[in-house]
């Protein structure tokens, strides 16, 4: 083995070791943030439910994440969604845009860490 090969693939474990560590934690901050919902934490873990979950908490009809399945139409509904996940956290749409769209990972840690309580929204409407 040539040392080429050897530092690849030191590059390609560390970046495997970071993706795990990041995931994990984005797991935790999610789950958290679902507590503070009221809604089960471990529905962060499930695919396609959490979707579900987070549009639920943002105020709209759950069944509308299927908006995130159309091309397009689901980066405009993502922003959406956690501009409504930080007006139902009582931040302001500044914030949502930094942290909760920018910086997804650190806000929802601040979110689900932070001592800002959720308030349902009454509903949302697209």
């Amino acid at each position: 083995m040539n040392s080429d090969s050897a530092a690849a693939a030191g590059g390609g474990a560390f970046a495997t070791v970071l993706y795990l560590i990041i995931a994990v934690v984005a797991i935790v901050a999610m789950w958290k943030l679902f507590v503070k919902a009221g809604e089960p934490g471990w529905a962060s873990i499930i695919p396609f439910y959490n979707t579900f979950t987070l549009v639920k908490i943002a105020g709209f009809n759950p069944w509308l994440f299927l908006l995130f399945l159309i091309p397009f139409v689901n980066v405009v509904f993502a922003i959406y969604v956690m501009i409504k996940i930080g007006e139902a956290f009582g931040k302001t749409l500044g914030w949502s845009v930094i942290f909760l769209v920018i910086l997804s990972f650190i806000g929802m840690l601040m979110l689900g860490f932070g001592s800002e309580t959720y308030h349902k929204p009454v509903s949302a409407t697209v």
